[in-house]
């Protein structure tokens, strides 16, 4: 197993390093290429920013896409599904949004998705994953955008949640 060490979480509440082991991701890499084929990955240093190439999954709604994914491909990144928690840094009430307003149909083109990483229920500080799906039948997820962490199998400090002011 190889683990690269010192990878910094970014919350104001704890100091020190960890391990960063990428075992499990890579074994769930090999699941969503063996179930999408044309899948491509970009990674930026060690860390996985991009997955595309190919529909990556699909559902009777956006948000059911999306859904799917996580549930079944979050580990590509190193995560839990019960890691991410939909809604963005800046407002979490923002869960979707519509994209490219197309005037012929009177219709938006895409729906991008927003999830925040949390770890022991705190936030990870910059980490999220942005889903985009097509808005056609069958609803396929074809881009997802990380700026997730793995953090293995780190975990807060007792009473750390109490420390956090985030927003302020």
């Amino acid at each position: 197993m190889r683990c690269r060490f010192g990878l910094s979480l970014g919350l104001v509440l704890a100091s020190g390093s960890f391990g960063w082991c990428s075992d499990r991701a890579d074994e769930a890499r090999n699941m969503l290429r063996a179930a999408f084929p044309d899948v491509q990955f970009y990674t930026e240093g060690p860390q996985l920013a991009q997955v595309y190439g190919t529909d990556l999954g699909y559902g009777s709604s956006a948000e059911e896409a999306a859904d799917n994914f996580i549930q079944t491909f979050s580990g590509v990144f190193g995560v839990a599904p019960d890691e991410l928690q939909p809604g963005n840094a800046v407002n979490d009430g923002l869960y979707t949004l519509p994209l490219m307003y197309d005037d012929n149909t009177g219709m938006y083109n895409f729906t991008a998705l927003y999830y925040r990483q949390y770890k022991d229920g705190l936030p990870v500080y910059g980490a999220d994953l942005r889903l985009l799906v097509r808005n056609e039948p069958g609803y396929p997820l074809v881009l997802a955008n990380s700026g997730l962490r793995d953090l293995g199998a780190y975990s807060a400090p007792a009473g750390a949640a109490m420390s956090v002011a985030e927003g302020a």
